[in-house]
């Protein structure tokens, strides 16, 4: 798989890796022969800071800024984008709280027997991100472990999702990665939850380029923040954000923006099947 570094420097402090994680790697969704560009887009407040300056032009078709479709782009213009990033959505907020708090509560009953007393250990709790879905017994995890074995989870959200897809149901599946967020950290394991956006054919010059964004939602000792998660966990983020930062990787969008590209081994915000996989490989004794 060959990695590209072009433009790099177009839209820093963003950084264009030149080595790909493990879970992308060797990642069966992509062809043997694909071209990848992999982003590092920081945390939320790093990206925030980049959209609320980057408002030029930039001689593409520049979808990102359009002022209308709200079903596609999540908000009527650029200026309620950045509103967005910057207080969150109230509506989606409220809801959200209140979405988490019932599925903490519904976690708790179904999994009553194994979360009592339980204790998440160094050896036989955690799997290599992976492939549960092609019923290879691994899970979408990745533990790190600090010299007093302080146990740390990262889960990659893939939050790539074509506008079809209801508002309510990427709230919803979201309400639930947070309830197992709090779960675990109440059962003193460290979270780290990545939001991955995937887009295949989205450039007239690397019309076979894949490129790959990845942004730290909440970083291992940060709480839960509804009100940043608000602004992410909506169309917006996909269809006014990261359709920016292709913007600026790119002098020619002739073909479009492409479409998303998915991953079987990841945890989707539009597919609840995939959640409730990585509920029973976290809680369930027999694993």
């Amino acid at each position: 798989m060959q990695v590209t570094t072009e433009n790099k420097e177009r839209i820093a402090p963003f950084k264009t890796l030149s080595k790909l994680p493990t879970w992308l790697s060797d990642n069966k969704d992509l062809p043997k022969n694909a071209t990848v560009r992999y982003v590092d887009l920081g945390s939320t407040q790093t990206f925030k800071r980049f959209m609320s300056v980057h408002t030029e032009e930039t001689g593409n078709k520049d979808h990102s800024l359009r002022t209308e479709g709200k079903e596609f782009t999540g908000v009527d213009t650029w200026a309620g984008y950045l509103h967005l990033l910057e207080v969150g959505d109230e509506k989606v907020i409220k809801k959200i709280k209140a979405d988490t708090k019932t599925q903490i509560n519904d976690i708790m009953k179904t999994y009553k027997e194994e979360l009592n007393g339980y204790k998440f250990d160094v050896e036989g709790q955690f799997f290599d991100i992976g492939l549960v879905l092609a019923n290879v017994p691994e899970c979408w995890l990745e533990p790190e472990y600090t010299p007093k074995e302080q146990v740390q989870v990262e889960l990659l959200l893939d939050g790539s999702y074509n506008c079809g897809v209801n508002k309510n149901t990427i709230i919803k599946n979201a309400a639930r990665i947070l309830a197992i967020a709090k779960i675990l950290e109440d059962h003193d394991v460290q979270v780290n939850i990545k939001m991955i956006n995937g887009m295949k054919e989205w450039d007239t010059d690397r019309y076979n380029e894949i490129m790959i964004t990845v942004m730290t939602l909440k970083d291992y000792n940060e709480p839960i923040n509804y009100k940043k998660l608000s602004s992410f966990i909506t169309p917006a983020h996909f269809r006014r954000g990261i359709f920016r930062i292709m913007e600026f990787q790119s002098d020619d969008l002739a073909y479009g923006y492409g479409c998303q590209q998915n991953f079987s081994d990841m945890v989707k915000l539009h597919d609840a099947k995939t959640i409730d996989a990585i509920e029973k490989k976290l809680f369930k004794k027999d694993k």
